[in-house]
């Protein structure tokens, strides 16, 4: 047959066709794992309201620390979070930016080194805990108030991450 236009020989191609995916999409050919459904845990009872840290039950060196850093009371992320991570509970908390998150997971943590280390003097030059942190930005922020914390203490921190020369870290 010739295209009339082009005096060409016309060729008919079938068009291709995509196969669907059990879903009826077109592509992919993942199917997501199945997840059983699981019970979820209860919701602890807090109270988020401004406590002074020195009412808290943490190490003097550590409030020390605190105090250098300007903290009188806690936030609401931090009344809800440091009494529960003290009793040595897991605990998922959401703020938003500048709420003290940071502080409200580094202080149980350090409060905790500092217990275990009065415990057992010759317990030492073992890392302890590793914090990780999806930018250089946070990682650096996150030591700073670990030093900060530490400042009157004799625990020690290091901040490692790529992109910059080991002398600079």
């Amino acid at each position: 047959m010739l295209d009339s236009h082009t005096a060409q020989p016309q060729t008919h191609r079938r068009k291709r066709q995509r196969r669907r995916g059990p879903n009826g999409g077109g592509g992919a050919r993942f199917q997501a794992p199945h997840r059983p459904q699981t019970a979820s845990r209860p919701q602890a009872d807090y109270d988020a309201s401004p406590v002074a840290f020195t009412a808290l039950p943490l190490e003097p060196a550590l409030l020390d620390g605190v105090r250098l850093r300007g903290f009188v009371q806690t936030t609401a992320i931090q009344s809800a979070i440091i009494p529960i991570a003290l009793q040595g509970h897991d605990v998922i908390g959401c703020a938003d930016t500048g709420t003290g998150k940071t502080a409200a997971f580094l202080l149980p943590i350090l409060h905790r080194m500092l217990q275990s280390r009065a415990a057992d003097p010759q317990d030492r030059g073992f890392t302890r805990v590793l914090i990780l942190a999806p930018t250089r930005e946070l990682c650096v922020q996150i030591e700073d108030d670990v030093q900060g914390f530490i400042y009157h203490t004799d625990l020690t921190s290091a901040a490692v991450y790529g992109g910059v020369g080991m002398d600079a870290q």
